[in-house]
């Protein structure tokens, strides 16, 4: 008899376990993010979405990204281009050009001005340039301005560039858009 009962406790104490790992595990709080029909996962310092059967990852959320709208239109070759002679500034210039081949765009590195340019980078001008150019300036304030052939993107460091290129990845794969943009600040 004392076989039995030791049997029956050691069962019951192996469901108790096991009902307890369930209960922790399923008590785990969700830590996705959901925006605009879109689930956010978290992995590492960062986020992972599935757009169209791919996935795309993002070290911030599209609501933590505060920079203004930028428009870009669809080119076959863009200028992605720097002031060489901006102090501590970095410009994500390898993220852009692979974001944009990944669109159908060759991304060709630039300078705007020949002070400081590489030797093997073209210098090129918003007025002159024969294809878009992104232009990425240091400035004081966070803007995107257009100016003939360039989109101009200021901002004061670095990684207010690399936020405003997550947020054109984030408007190229189809997450945020102009509308979905201007809802959020309406709500």
């Amino acid at each position: 008899m004392a076989l039995v009962s030791r049997k029956a406790a050691s069962f019951f104490l192996l469901v108790v376990m096991v009902l307890s790992a369930l209960g922790v595990y399923n008590s785990q709080p969700d830590n996705s993010v959901k925006y605009n029909g879109f689930t956010f996962n978290p992995i590492g310092t960062g986020w992972q979405v599935r757009v169209n059967n791919q996935q795309y990852q993002f070290l911030h959320l599209p609501t933590e990204l505060d920079f203004p709208q930028i428009t870009l239109p669809q080119a076959e070759k863009v200028y992605v281009a720097y002031d060489p002679s901006a102090k501590n500034i970095t410009v994500p210039l390898g993220q852009v050009s692979g974001l944009l081949l990944q669109f159908g765009m060759r991304a060709i590195p630039a300078c705007i001005q020949e002070n400081g340019c590489p030797p093997d980078l073209p210098v090129i001008s918003c007025d002159t340039a024969n294809a878009l150019v992104l232009y990425f300036r240091s400035a004081e304030e966070k803007q995107v301005l257009h100016q003939d052939q360039c989109t101009i993107i200021q901002a004061p460091t670095s990684l207010d560039f690399e936020k405003a290129v997550e947020k054109m990845a984030y408007q190229l794969v189809g997450i945020m858009s102009r509308d979905k943009i201007n809802e959020d600040k309406n709500e």
